[in-house]
């Protein structure tokens, strides 16, 4: 073992490659929250999904998601509450059924910022991203978590 061990250094040579890490902690958190995923909503859930993650490449956005198990307020209520306890700055949704969850997060929650992405918002806390489509869903989460993460 020991001799394995030191054929081991000596083929690796002792590189000194430098390891950095990056620190990410200020960069804008943006979440996006699910419900299942109907045929309905399925595109724009994925264009805003593909569009997080594509603002997360430039280095300055830090992307997560998270999967509710019902759509329904009732339901889905405590799973937004918890993301907001993740400090997200802007909590993205996608689609109808998570609408009225999310309007009655924003109303629990009235300094947390929100989106919805294909549905309307009646909250002040809500930004409402127009898109009928996938990729319309992605362009407009691209401009809209931009913008935030430029402001930070």
């Amino acid at each position: 073992m020991a001799a394995a061990a030191a054929g081991l250094c000596l083929v690796s040579g002792g590189s000194s490659a430098r390891i950095t890490a990056a620190n990410v902690s200020q960069n804008l958190r943006a979440c996006l929250v699910t419900g299942p995923t109907g045929a309905q909503e399925a595109p724009l859930v994925r264009g805003s999904w593909d569009g997080l993650r594509e603002t997360a490449k430039n280095g300055k956005v830090n992307a997560q998601r998270f999967t509710v198990p019902d759509t329904k307020p009732d339901v889905a209520l405590p799973f937004l509450n918890g993301v907001v306890q993740q400090q997200c700055e802007v909590i993205i949704t996608a689609g109808g059924p998570m609408q009225a969850a999310t309007e009655a997060a924003a109303r629990a929650n009235p300094r947390q910022r929100f989106a919805i992405v294909g549905s309307p918002a009646t909250r002040p806390n809500i930004t409402a991203v127009a898109a009928a489509d996938g990729p319309a869903a992605k362009a407009a989460v691209v401009k809209l978590v931009t913008r935030l993460a430029a402001a930070e």
